[in-house]
């Protein structure tokens, strides 16, 4: 069960031709609310990896917990996905395996970590980010976006936190 759910966080992204990279870049927009952070280490066995870092400036209790339509029956499960984004605290750090990160375009990178683990003490059934370049047009006007958003399994349900930047705000090095 928690294998189909860490692989339904995937379905947008297309699985065309891929190549395992080490994603590298920055999001944070010029007011920081939230900030995305992945770069390439390696461990003490020499083990290529992806260490990616949440850090919410202005404290957990202002992740982002959705995006999308929201009526007031969904208020009493936004309020319970707000208290799990929170245990993840203020700031936290994951890494994957190169191997499970795959680059799908320019800027468009997926790493995931299946099984249980743990997220500063909170116990996780697998977790992932994936970001994504999204085009909008209105009337004549064109504007680009980047939307980065980390996912995860908490008591068998899942949750993103997912966030939205200009192009500017967003570095990416590969």
């Amino acid at each position: 069960m928690k294998a189909l759910l860490l692989s339904l966080l995937f379905v947008p992204v297309a699985s065309f031709a891929f190549e395992n990279v080490t994603p590298d870049f920055t999001c944070m927009n010029e007011f920081p609310t939230t900030a995305f952070y992945s770069k390439p280490i390696k461990n003490a066995d020499g083990d290529e990896l992806v260490e990616f870092k949440v850090v919410h400036h202005f404290g957990a209790k202002n992740a982002p917990i959705f995006q999308g339509v929201i009526t007031a029956h969904d208020f009493p499960y936004l309020k319970q996905k707000a208290e799990v984004m929170e245990k993840l605290g203020d700031t936290f750090t994951v890494r994957f395996k190169k191997v499970k990160c795959e680059k799908h375009g320019e800027d468009l990178f997926s790493c995931a970590a299946s099984g249980d683990s743990e997220i500063n003490g909170v116990k996780v059934g697998g977790f992932g980010f994936v970001t994504r370049v999204i085009d909008t047009k209105v009337y004549e006007y064109s504007f680009k976006s980047h939307q980065i958003n980390f996912s995860f399994i908490y008591n068998d349900m899942s949750y993103d936190m997912p966030m939205t930047f200009n192009p500017e705000e967003c570095s990416f090095r590969n």
